[in-house]
């Protein structure tokens, strides 16, 4: 990813290239903290549901801190695949980890709810 990054580097990259860049990093990090997450319950089908939930959350975080990192430091350039800003990346860390823990959270939350919903019993039984 790191060469690939460095071929656009340029004054006139604007945020598309960075945010794949950073996206490509991201997600897949973000899937992997959702496999740990599902393997944590002992459900299969939580297992999938949390790499969905965790990569949908990363990307989230990603396109997040793009905007967040373009809006608030305007005249601080990304031009590495990792922030060179110690405030850029804390931010990028703080973007992708909590949206992160959201998506894997609601997913599961929702999977656990719609199973909870499905073992009650009817009202007119």
């Amino acid at each position: 990813v790191g060469p690939t990054f460095f071929q656009y580097v340029g004054p006139r990259m604007g945020l598309l290239p960075p945010a794949l860049v950073h996206g490509g990093i991201w997600v897949p990090v973000g899937m992997a903290a959702g496999l740990a997450f599902g393997v944590g319950t002992g459900d299969r089908g939580a297992i999938v549901q949390g790499i969905i939930g965790g990569g949908l959350g990363a990307l989230f975080g990603t396109i997040a801190f793009e905007a967040i990192n373009a809006a608030a430091f305007p005249l601080v350039r990304v031009e590495a695949p990792v922030p060179g800003s110690a405030t850029t990346r804390l931010l990028a860390h703080l973007c992708v980890a909590l949206l992160t823990a959201l998506g894997v959270g609601f997913v599961i939350a929702d999977r656990h709810r719609s199973r909870k919903k499905a073992a009650a019993p009817s009202p007119m039984d």
